[in-house]
């Protein structure tokens, strides 16, 4: 280590790989994706939406 201060750590500055950017671009893409989507079909969506169902398929 270099430097005068004893708690003084090392800086590691790592690039962006092609991949990386591809792999975070297409997150923020079906994130906005998702959020579109649900501002789109808000109004058609049912006041009660159910979430469990039992074994005849009943909400």
């Amino acid at each position: 280590m270099t430097g005068n201060a004893p708690n003084q750590r090392p800086v590691i500055s790592l690039g962006l790989s092609p991949v990386l950017v591809a792999v975070e671009l297409l997150g923020a893409i079906a994130l906005l994706l998702g959020v579109l989507l649900i501002v789109k079909f808000w109004a058609v969506l049912p006041d009660r939406i159910p979430i469990h169902f039992g074994l005849g398929g009943a909400g």
